[in-house]
């Protein structure tokens, strides 16, 4: 646990010195018997990073617990040599708290399922919070976190007055000069000294899950609009000023005074935090400009192609590229998850979004739920997906009507990248429109499965079968017919069914 709190690991801490059993037991009876002598107001003032009494290092309260005097020596000697760099004081470290990695219980949505509303949500825990460690910005995350006292007191204790006061909290802690750390027990040491700090329990149903990431992206809006210059209104001020005069806290420089990268850094970490759910104005996009294309046969905007090869794909590949750096501890499977996830939560951000603007125009807050208490029944923020998922897939119904009519046959390059992403795009929400289905209608979560993984059989001939029929319309049907193109001229299908190319 110190290790923790000096955001160390074990490896670099000197070990102590070994005690024999009876000088430990004759230590503990002296230690029984005699007074304890404690700092004044003032000795309590100096002590650095504590907004509670601490004895001075190397009073017997102290350091009673490494055994007699000879041993106590002997430790000092060795950490002296070893020159230990643990220490609570501020010249030392400015760490605030501690947070470790979220872990859930082994249930069926995890277990079984393979966890497809993303609750493990590997990305942040096993890539961003790990990058935000480096500045000393790990996010506190609400639960499985320890922290300083004296930085709780500095600040008052938990900030409220938005929806995630966990998240609020953490930002006000580093603004006040406090690093944060993150810490991963699963991670460190040899393979049988790895195990999870903490678990906790997953949301019942789709619907739980979609009120609490609600929950999550309101208040993460709610801080970004928030005037974080005025007091705290929910916080007693007068008690917390007589709190600080009567027990002082020592406290790092203000945020604002460190390095200006490290200032920067910070900025962009908490700006990407809470610009978060207006990412789902991305997602919506793909559905409508996809669904326009297949209804329509056309892009609703002018598409450059030269753009597109000098920028647009580099930046595709870039971009992948750059993912992969950063979420090489994430697996595949969470990656996916993440994607999925992404997609389906797009409606309920945008939800989100209008309470949190709602909120703070007309002052009224929307009320707060805890994830525990809510239960397995439906919910109207799943129609959303489901109502969007059924247009796609008319939509595509719809396309593949309209690429084999003769009448309507342009190029055959105007329906197929609509058809391609409309899939693509009903891969990405099924899972989650599948279990509100499920829940909704009382069925067991083994329904609607591939359990026997018939769906890549039934894509593979399905794929076949539309080769085959694109031929057969397409080129057999076209055969000696001309295609006439206004810019450079006529292009004939000469014999096409022999083989022959355009």
């Amino acid at each position: 646990r110190i290790a923790v709190l000096a955001g160390m690991r074990m490896s670099e801490l000197s070990p102590l010195p070994p005690v024999e059993e009876a000088s430990m037991e004759e230590t503990k009876q002296s230690i029984e018997h005699q007074p304890v002598s404690r700092p004044d107001r003032g000795q309590q003032s100096s002590q650095a990073g504590s907004g509670f009494t601490r004895p001075p290092p190397d009073s017997s309260e102290s350091m009673a617990y490494l055994g007699n005097s000879s041993d106590l020596k002997d430790h000092r000697s060795l950490r002296d040599k070893r020159k230990c760099p643990y220490s609570d004081s501020l010249e030392t470290t400015y760490l605030g708290w501690v947070q470790t990695p979220q872990y859930f219980e082994d249930c069926y949505k995890i277990k079984v399922l393979g966890d497809p509303c993303g609750h493990r949500n590997a990305v942040f825990f096993d890539a961003v919070q790990c990058g935000l460690d480096g500045y000393g910005s790990a996010l506190f995350a609400g639960t499985n976190a320890i922290f300083r006292r004296a930085a709780f007191d500095s600040i008052g204790g938990i900030k409220y007055g938005t929806l995630t006061e966990d998240s609020f909290t953490g930002f006000t802690l580093n603004q006040a000069g406090w690093d944060s750390a993150y810490f991963r027990k699963d991670w460190e040491g040899s393979a049988d000294e790895r195990f999870p700090l903490a678990s906790g329990l997953v949301p019942e149903s789709v619907a739980a899950t979609f009120k609490q990431r609600k929950r999550w992206a309101q208040g993460s809006c709610e801080i970004f609009l928030m005037d974080k210059r005025k007091p705290d209104q929910l916080m007693d001020r007068e008690w917390w000023e007589e709190f600080h005069r009567e027990h002082p806290v020592e406290l790092p420089p203000p945020g604002d005074d460190r390095e200006w990268k490290f200032r920067f850094m910070r900025r962009v970490f908490f700006f990407n935090t809470m610009y978060y759910p207006y990412h789902s104005f991305a997602a919506i996009a793909y559905y409508v400009v996809n669904i326009y294309m297949m209804l329509s046969g056309t892009l609703p905007f002018y598409l450059n192609t030269l753009v597109i090869l000098t920028a647009m794909v580099p930046y595709i590949l870039l971009r992948g590229l750059l993912n992969r750096l950063a979420h090489n501890t994430v697996s595949n499977v969470d990656a996916v998850h993440g994607q999925e996830m992404w997609f389906a939560l797009a409606p309920i951000y945008l939800w989100a979004l209008f309470d949190a603007y709602y909120s703070k125009i007309t002052g009224k807050h929307a009320r707060w739920a805890n994830t525990g208490g809510l239960g397995r029944n439906g919910s109207v923020m799943e129609v959303p997906n489901i109502v969007i998922f059924f247009v796609l897939l008319l939509s595509v119904v719809f396309t593949l009507y309209r690429f084999f009519r003769l009448s309507d046959f342009e190029v055959a390059w105007q329906w197929f990248p609509g058809l391609f992403f409309g899939v693509f795009l009903l891969a990405q929400i099924w899972p989650t429109v599948r279990m509100s289905v499920q829940e909704y209608l009382g069925w067991s979560y083994e329904s609607l499965r591939d359990t026997d993984k018939q769906v890549v059989f039934f894509a593979f001939a399905t794929l076949v079968a539309f080769l085959s029929q694109w031929k057969a319309v397409y080129v057999h049907s076209n055969s000696g017919k001309c295609l006439q193109d206004d810019d450079t001229g006529d292009f004939c299908l000469e014999n096409a069914g022999h083989g022959d190319v355009l």
